[in-house]
């Protein structure tokens, strides 16, 4: 019942923070019009990047609460070490190539690292990955949609 209820959770957090981003893309550019001026609006591509990093970071906060409900909170620390150093790196590499979309990628490379790829890096996590991707099926949401 536990796995089935992260995997809800999942499905809900992730269409969520889709739709989301998908919404916050698309009005990025009056979004820093209208907070920033006009002199801001370089920055609506960075923005749009961010927005799809959310997506990731909320996976990741669930996938720490299946990690300390399953007694793994020792590989917290490693997950966190791996997305620092690859966030340093990434950013070394892309801010001068790229400027400040640069950091954003780097940000949400770092992100899908630290909390999809990392899942299939330490064994023991491989099984929060398959109800991440258990979670991608629509009709897991669907489900809870249709409830009774």
């Amino acid at each position: 019942k536990f796995e089935l209820n992260v995997t809800r959770l999942y499905s809900i957090i992730i269409y969520s923070s889709l739709l989301q981003s998908v919404v916050l893309t698309i009005l990025a550019k009056p979004i820093v019009g209208i907070l920033y001026g006009a002199d801001y609006l370089s920055a609506t591509g960075a923005l749009c990047i961010v927005a799809w990093y959310t997506s990731f970071s909320y996976i990741g906060g669930i996938r720490n609460i299946w990690i300390l409900v399953e007694e793994k909170q020792k590989y917290i620390l490693p997950i966190n070490a791996l997305g620092a150093f690859s966030n340093i790196v990434l950013n070394s590499i892309m801010i001068p190539i790229i400027g400040i979309n640069g950091a954003a990628l780097a940000s949400l490379i770092t992100q899908i690292f630290t909390n999809v790829v990392t899942g299939y890096i330490i064994k023991p996590l491989r099984k929060n990955n398959a109800l991440i991707f258990k979670a991608l099926n629509p009709r897991m949401l669907l489900s809870l949609i249709h409830k009774k």
